[in-house]
């Protein structure tokens, strides 16, 4: 089988501003995952090791540049066939529309993204309609959904946002609540960051 199936949803979750569009000004950082599909560790001029490392997964190719301090950091997760999440800024070495060019930051195993990466579950609502249905829905999904991260909701009217934090609600960041949301408000009104 595929050794990423299990990681889909989180790498596309996760992964930030892949937008080959955007001006490379606008991409500060850049996130991704999948399998380590090829790995060359070079030395610098001082001899110290570093890797270009090319990632997969269903939707874009990777070449990844994890140079020394980043490399002794994480050389313990880089090997072929490794499952790993990245993050990092743009390398500006001749960019191409169907490799991203990633200069590593940081490397997370892809089994701990959900865990690592989940600080606030977002919900976008729309203030013009009526709402006390909808907050009365995802409450009871909260509640039933007890977990380690805030409650984030962005009230939209018009062109204002009002942000607010649900008190003292926790909730998961699992799957299974995430897509039950997203069914509630809409797929886009769902974010986890």
């Amino acid at each position: 089988g595929d050794p990423l199936e299990d990681y889909n949803n989180d790498i596309k979750e996760f992964s930030k501003n892949l937008n080959n569009n955007l001006p490379k000004t606008h991409q500060k950082n850049l996130s991704t995952g999948g399998i380590i599909t090829d790995l060359r560790v070079k030395y610098d001029k001082n001899n110290n090791p570093w890797a270009i490392v090319d990632i997969s997964n269903n939707l874009i190719k990777t070449e990844a540049f994890v140079f020394s301090s980043t490399y002794n950091k994480y050389k313990h997760l880089i090997e072929k066939d490794g499952l790993v999440f990245i993050k990092g800024k743009p390398s500006n070495r001749n960019y191409s529309d169907d490799l991203i060019k990633i200069i590593v930051d940081e490397i997370i195993p892809l089994k701990n993204i959900r865990s690592t990466l989940s600080n606030n579950i977002n919900i976008k609502i729309d203030n013009e309609i009526n709402n006390q249905q909808l907050l009365s829905k995802i409450k009871t999904l909260a509640k039933n959904n007890k977990g380690n991260c805030a409650l984030v909701l962005h009230f939209e009217h018009g062109h204002v946002s009002k942000k607010i934090k649900a008190g003292k609600i926790s909730v998961s960041y699992s799957q299974k609540f995430i897509t039950e949301l997203r069914e509630i408000v809409g797929d886009s009104n769902v974010w986890i960051n």
